[in-house]
């Protein structure tokens, strides 16, 4: 048997599948799906991931803002207390020296403030406290250490607290002269009576 003598052109190589024409599913599913639906899946999971990380974020500020609003008001509203504690401790020092000044034996009180002594105009309506202790002074017995303590508002726990201390000068003891007549009931005195002569 003689062999051929012709050229034998070598088969051309299988085409790969073009775009749209189908390829094996990269989720390793049975089935050839085509590549247009697993690029929208694929975008679908993209967005959906975009959407839960913005609202992450969004959530995360979100939080900080309220935060940072409500240590805010807090730190505004102690700080306010704390300004009224302090006038009322000013103010418990000028009550105890008027105090001192009518009375040299006075030794102090708790002075209780009602919403209404704030007046009408203020903006309040709690109620305050303000302790007075009055103390002598060693060897300076027209002198008076006071202390004061304010607590505004009046509550255990959620309160201000101011105090101050300041000497006092209390005016001396009234004491009557040695030599000075006793003093004589009006009903023991007696008229002056002159007789006329004739």
């Amino acid at each position: 048997m003689k062999p051929c003598s012709r050229r034998h052109t070598p088969s051309p190589p299988t085409p790969l599948p073009q775009a749209g024409e189908g390829r094996p599913c990269l989720h390793r599913c049975p089935r050839v799906c085509h590549s247009q639906t697993c690029r929208r899946a694929n975008r679908r999971g993209v967005l959906l991931a975009a959407v839960i990380i913005c609202l992450a974020v969004a959530s995360a500020v979100l939080l900080a803002v309220v935060k940072t609003a409500v240590t805010g008001s807090r730190a505004l509203r102690t700080e306010t207390w704390q300004v009224q504690a302090g006038w009322l401790a000013e103010s418990g020092l000028e009550r105890a020296a008027d105090r001192l000044a009518a009375d040299r034996t006075y030794a102090g009180e708790t002075w209780r403030i009602t919403a209404e002594d704030f007046g009408p105009t203020a903006a309040t309506d709690v109620e305050a406290v303000v302790k007075i202790e009055v103390e002598t002074v060693a060897r300076q017995p027209e002198r008076r250490l006071v202390r004061v303590q304010a607590d505004y508002p009046d509550h255990p726990e959620h309160r201000a607290r101011q105090s101050r201390a300041a000497i006092v000068q209390v005016p001396p003891e009234k004491t009557p002269p040695a030599d000075a007549p006793a003093d004589t009931p009006a009903s023991e005195l007696k008229p002056n009576t002159t007789e006329d002569e004739s």
